[in-house]
Order: structure tokens, then sequence, then C-alpha cells
């Protein structure tokens, strides 16, 4: 199993026919104050898994500030799958919503996904003050 990719952003979801979709994607975030709350974040990656990764699979989904202190996590399950067509890696959505996502001070953040405890993807998120006119 390895990311493809990974995105936040404002909104996601998985269309009819399979295709991921991505509203809204950014890496920094203006406040006029801190705690800078944001009010829909959701953190996307799609996975390519092949034959040996069909079964029960653990996630964590971690973010840290600068100072590596924990901001907020979230843990859960998924099952990938039998192959459709053996031998061919396979894309498989993650997606997962933040409400009311809140950081404490301008700076860097750090979004981190692990599956069964290996690191999948990691994306930094800058949260900035907003520039004067």
């Amino acid at each position: 199993m390895k990311c493809q990719l990974a995105a936040l952003c404002d909104a996601a979801n998985m269309s009819a026919n399979g295709k991921l979709n991505i509203l809204g994607e950014f890496d920094t975030l203006f406040a006029r104050q801190v705690p800078a709350v944001h009010p829909c974040l959701v953190f996307v990656a799609k996975l390519k898994t092949g034959e040996r990764d069909v079964g029960a699979h653990t996630f964590h989904l971690r973010v840290v500030d600068d100072d590596m202190n924990l901001v907020t996590s979230l843990d859960g399950q998924f099952d990938v799958r039998g192959q459709p067509v053996p031998g061919i890696e396979s894309g498989f959505p993650v997606i997962l919503q933040i409400t009311n996502a809140a950081f404490g001070a301008y700076g860097s953040y750090m979004f981190e996904l692990r599956v069964d405890n290996t690191k999948m993807c990691e994306l930094p998120l800058q949260v900035r003050t907003v520039p004067a006119p």
C-alpha cells in the first residue's frame, strides 16, 4: 500500500462512478486571531492497494504543531476488498472530515496519516495572520 495523492480541502466525496472529487484544496489558512477555527476541514488521501492489501486495516490521522504537540487525531478501521483485476493496483479513497478544527497559534502544522502504524503521507498546513490591506 502506498499513498498516491493527499490534500487538505473544504469538501470531498466519491461520485456514483467511483471518481474522487476534491473541492477547495488549500495549504494555508488566514486568520484574524488565534485560536483559528476552521468550520470544516477535510483530509483526503488516495491509497494504491494491491492483492496483498486485501483485508482489514487501521488508520491514525494526527495533527501536530511546530513543537510536535498534538492538536487533534482521528482513528478508525477500513477494509480493502478483493481487487477487481488481479495483479493491478486499485485506488482506495480516504476521506476524513474534521469539524471545527482549532489551531491555537500562528505557524506550521503537520497532518500525518498512518495505516497499520506505517506512515503513508504527511501534509503541511500554515496558519497565518490576515495580510494588511
